[in-house]
């Protein structure tokens, strides 16, 4: 940092406090924020989740009618964002520790709190979400203090207080004790000194440039001056606030944006300023002939290397990225980050990297050029982008191992290896619990538990289930099925079950997510990544996996004749190549993929093994074309569904030739009375077309159980290319992330 100035005290006065709300994902910091901004920054979030480390001021009027100025840091609560936290913290006068009153001190919780510890700066325990059906205050205290976090109230004297951010309930309270606290920390600074302070953000403007957030600790900035960090420097001509509106001068504590930096600003370090261009070049000529000793980081030359180009928006998000690429390890495979720089992917990139076999270059949060696009096309580069934290991680995990030189493995995860964890005879119940396209998984494997076992077996949505008093015994088995592992009401529903001592199983795609972590034992469905939001291999996975192991348990408890079981065995077999030929038939969907551009809406109809599926249909139709869709079992149809049928309007029918095949069609020809344009998708050859079945899609014949699958192939290429003739963005529609981790 600069040379301060000697000055009079006059010019030392009071500093508004600068506040970090740090805590876990989920547990309310950014809607703390939002309350208190009047603003919506969850919204403007990819995913629902705060991945930018940002600053805001507000005016607070205490209960002694004061008004006092605060600046907030929002810090992001994953864990790939460690860096941003203590930088946050280093940063901070006071923090603010938000701890949720349902689920108590999680990981991040203690990652923070060491963060705030480190940066020796006081605190304040905020339990949020005391307005939750699920919210125990005096649990969520009794995990503090087993986390040695000595509350006042109970042997200790750290402050504290019960929240809802989302009704505002309490905030005014938690201001005050802000405020007291800032007042006890005799917070100052020189107004006259040379200006100072700390750099919290940086990344490239498409339009404008470099730019830099900054917080003034020391001094006031103005227009005219020169800002140096690190090795870059900017005139001071463009200075905005918090809000984007340009300023002439920045004060203690005000959080400032400054554009025209020649490179980009590293952060987490402090700025100086100087008054004018020459002293900037000196200072920056100064650093670059004496720079500090580069750590060496050792790599391991015998193994096979993995070469990533990361981009990002912002250089936090840098860091966030080389931190979970940190966390791989492998005796087989190493990782070699070949660049790492803010801004979106161009040209340059992809030809940097096109020398290096097996390069991927990894973007976050920005856009890939059309140029730079057609030129990796060409020259069969890889690049992956990601919007979200948790996408990319799960992405880089998965990828790195696909990448992996295979050898004999001995598999090291007990979970996997473990063998009947529960003995099948003894099951009483089954619970299959999901959300979305897992739920309909969990829908589909209900009927084929019912069908072919004596076990009692219920379908739940996970965001019902968590909440509800479902009545638990020792010998049920919770099945928990979610593709990425990290679905936060999955997850909740899962601790649920655990606290109850009832066996556990997660069925994902993710072997190192939360669920399988915190599961008895896991069924991988071993898909590969999912790099589009809407789940679609995944679907057809976790529908494997439940039917092998409904077949297993069936076996298990005598539930399924030999000659049977053995049939179904070898239907399964043949099952690939049955899938192949259906997938061969794309260029039939596309044909009637026309009628849905202007279609107000359509209906998926099924029964039996086909509802699920028909259900799964509409879902995809909605999440990526954006048409209103509903999927119905058909017989529901006379019980009101059948008054929104007009003219010309398109019916998806799922008519395999099963025992439920001639009441479908009865159905079917409801519709068609109405005036309903149906698109059937069935087995039977038989089916008589007429002008009122607008197309029939034959997919292989099957045994029953197995019918789902191709079903389910013709249904998602529908809404794909509908999404397609639409100009929708298939991998990442509006308003939807795959990782669902907030409630």
């Amino acid at each position: 940092m600069a040379k301060k100035s000697k000055q009079a005290a006059p010019n030392v006065i009071k500093r508004h406090p600068v506040v970090a709300v740090m805590g876990h994902i989920d547990h309310g910091k950014s809607t703390l924020l939002d309350f208190i901004r009047k603003s919506n920054v969850v919204g403007g979030e990819a995913g629902g989740i705060t991945q930018h480390l940002s600053a805001y001021m507000v005016e607070h009027t205490t209960k002694d009618n004061v008004t006092e100025t605060i600046t907030f840091l929002d810090t992001p609560g994953h864990e790939a964002f460690q860096k941003m936290r203590l930088r946050s913290a280093d940063v901070a006068d006071v923090a603010i520790l938000i701890v949720s009153a349902e689920d108590g001190v999680k990981p991040q919780t203690l990652e923070a709190l060491a963060a705030i510890k480190a940066a020796d700066i006081p605190y304040i325990v905020a339990i949020n979400k005391i307005d939750k059906p699920g919210a125990n205050i005096q649990t969520t205290q009794n995990s503090l203090i087993e986390n040695e976090i000595y509350i006042e109230g109970m042997g200790g004297d750290i402050p504290w207080i019960g929240i809802s951010a989302k009704s505002g309930e309490g905030i005014d309270d938690l201001l005050d004790l802000v405020v007291l606290t800032a007042d006890l920390a005799e917070l100052s600074g020189d107004t006259n000194a040379t200006p100072s302070g700390h750099v919290i953000e940086s990344k490239v403007d498409a339009k404008r440039g470099n730019t830099a957030t900054l917080i003034v600790k020391e001094g006031t900035l103005k227009t005219g001056q020169f800002v140096v960090i690190g090795t870059t420097y900017s005139p001071v001509r463009i200075m905005e606030d918090h809000q984007g509106n340009p300023i002439k001068e920045a004060g203690l504590s005000v959080p400032v944006r400054i554009v025209g930096f020649g490179g980009v600003p590293e952060v987490g370090g402090v700025f100086d300023t100087v008054e004018n261009k020459k002293e900037a070049e000196a200072l920056v000529s100064e650093r670059l002939n004496n720079p500090a000793a580069a750590t060496v980081v050792p790599t391991r030359s015998n193994l096979p290397m993995v070469p990533i180009l990361i981009k990002a928006d912002v250089y936090g998000t840098l860091e966030a990225i080389q931190h979970e690429l940190d966390k791989f390890e492998s005796d087989r495979i190493t990782v070699k980050v070949i660049g790492a720089t803010v801004g979106d992917i161009n040209v340059s990139d992809v030809q940097n990297v096109s020398a290096t076999p097996d390069a991927i270059i990894v973007g976050f949060n920005v856009k890939v050029e059309r140029p730079a696009k057609d030129l990796a096309e060409r020259l069969n580069v890889e690049i992956d982008t990601f919007d979200i934290i948790y996408e990319l991680s799960e992405w880089l995990n998965t990828a790195l191992k696909n990448r992996t030189p295979k050898k004999e493995e001995k598999i090291e995860k007990e979970k996997i290896e473990k063998k009947d964890p529960i003995d099948p005879k003894k099951i009483n119940k089954i619970r299959l619990i999901g959300c979305g396209t897992a739920y309909h998984s969990c829908l589909m494997a209900k009927y084929w538990i019912e069908e072919l076992t004596s076990i009692d077996v219920d379908a739940d949505i996970a965001s019902e289930f968590r909440y509800r008093n479902v009545k638990l015994n020792s010998n049920d088995l919770c099945i928990f099925v979610s593709q990425s592992g990290e679905t936060a009401d999955t997850y909740a529903a899962l601790e649920k079950c655990k606290k109850n001592k009832v066996k556990t199983c997660g069925i994902v795609n993710v072997v190192e997510s939360s669920i399988a972590r915190l599961a008895d034992f896991v069924l991988p469905i071993h898909a590969g990544p999912e790099i589009g939001v809407a789940s679609t291999k995944a679907f057809l996975g976790q529908m494997l996996v439940l039917y092998l192991l409904t077949l297993k348990i069936s076996k298990e408890r005598n539930d399924i004749d030999v000659n049977n079981y053995k049939k179904m065995v070898l239907d399964l077999i043949k099952l690939p190549d049955l899938i192949k030929e259906t997938l061969a038939k794309q260029n039939d969907v596309q044909v009637i993929a026309r009628d849905f551009i202007t279609a107000k809406g359509t209906m998926y109809l099924g029964r039996g093994y086909s509802y699920p599926i028909a259900m799964e249909g509409a879902l995809k139709l909605k999440e990526l074309s954006y048409i209103h869709a509903e999927g119905y079992a058909a017989g529901e149809m006379k019980h009101g569904p059948l008054a929104l049928i007009e003219d010309g309007m398109p019916v998806i029918v799922l008519s395999p030739k099963d025992k439920y095949f001639e009441k479908t069609n009865s159905n079917m020809q409801e519709v068609i009375a109405r005036g309903g344009k149906v698109i059937m998708i069935t087995d039977d050859t038989s089916t008589t077309m007429n002008e009122n079945i607008r197309f029939k899609f034959q997919i292989p014949k099957t045994n029953s159980t197995l019918s789902s699958f191709l079903l389910t192939i013709p249904i998602q290429f529908l809404a794909y290319h509908v999404a397609l003739l639409k100009n929708c963005d298939i991998d990442k529609p509006r308003n939807l992330a795959k990782s669902v981790t907030v409630e």
